[in-house]
């Protein structure tokens, strides 16, 4: 089963403790997964930020939550148990837990749920997503706007300007080399479907072949196969086929079938690698997100 919503785990998570015993957080994450029949690959699912699983984060999140309402105490670092109110609101038998019912029924959380400056209920997935998620949500929603801009720029720019602007890419990602030779754009004319040449590595062992096509149509099987004799010609075994719009399933094949390793990289990809990478976007604002360092607060033996 895969990881059901944030507020699907709110009363499960709160049922452990009717035992009136004391969990940890990773003993929680284990109970859970049993509780609601997560399967073992469901549970290793990671947040798109890769900062934690996303079970772990949701049952961090309703510990938080329970811990602001007064549900759950923490008698000692990192482990909780269970209050008078909330051995209440588990006899009032709830047919479901939500982030609202605790906003309307308890002060405390709903002066800490309007601390974080939440918006409407309905605002963020009705509330199914922890606060990290909604963070991750938003980045994500930003970056693929981002990304949109960035191709109808790509898409104005000199054909030959966006070649450069491919060849810087490559460069942030890795490829090329410390000196000015590891990159090179090739004349406007005469280059025999070739439009970059860069460095696979620092020491410039091998040599791979760039060509760099700012179209609105689809590249074919046409387009690949003369790309691919030009690395034949250039006694090349790589090359990156770069476009703003998209590829054929011909092309693909090709790409497939060939005696060489010819990536292919559509509008959609590079955009978001240049976003990743930085090029043609600056950073506004930077975020740090902080947890708590457990060790700190350890006594020194």
């Amino acid at each position: 089963m895969s990881i059901p919503s944030f507020q699907s785990f709110l009363l499960p998570v709160l049922e452990i403790f009717s035992d009136g015993k004391m969990y940890s957080v990773d003993e929680c994450c284990r109970i859970i997964k049993d509780k609601m029949s997560i399967s073992d690959e469901g549970a290793q699912e990671l947040l798109p930020s890769g900062t934690d699983t996303r079970l772990r984060n949701r049952v961090y999140w309703s510990l938080i939550y329970f811990n602001h309402a007064l549900l759950l105490e923490k008698p000692i670092k990192m482990h909780y148990r269970i209050t008078d109110r909330g051995e209440e609101l588990l006899e009032s038998r709830p047919s479901e837990i939500t982030r609202k019912m605790l906003k309307e029924k308890y002060p405390e959380f709903a002066k800490f749920s309007s601390s974080k400056k939440e918006k409407g209920e309905d605002s963020v997935d009705d509330g199914n997503l922890t606060p990290e998620e909604e963070l991750d949500k938003a980045f994500r929603e930003m970056n693929d706007g981002l990304a949109d801009e960035l191709l109808n720029n790509l898409l104005q720019v000199d054909p030959y300007r966006f070649e450069y602007i491919v060849m810087e890419l490559l460069r942030k990602m890795g490829y090329g080399g410390i000196s000015d030779e590891a990159v090179s754009v090739t004349k406007k004319s005469g280059d025999g479907g070739i439009d970059g040449i860069i460095n696979q590595d620092n020491l410039g062992l091998e040599k791979i072949y760039v060509q760099a096509k700012r179209w609105a149509n689809n590249v074919g099987s046409v387009e690949i196969r003369d790309f691919i004799g030009s690395l034949s010609t250039n006694k090349s075994s790589k090359g990156f086929f770069i476009t703003t719009s998209s590829f054929s399933d011909g092309a693909f094949e090709c790409a497939k079938s060939a005696d060489k390793m010819v990536v292919l990289i559509d509008g959609d990809t590079l955009s978001r690698l240049m976003v990743e990478f930085g090029v043609g976007v600056q950073t506004v604002h930077s975020y740090d997100i902080k947890k708590i360092d457990g060790d700190f607060f350890e006594v020194n033996k």
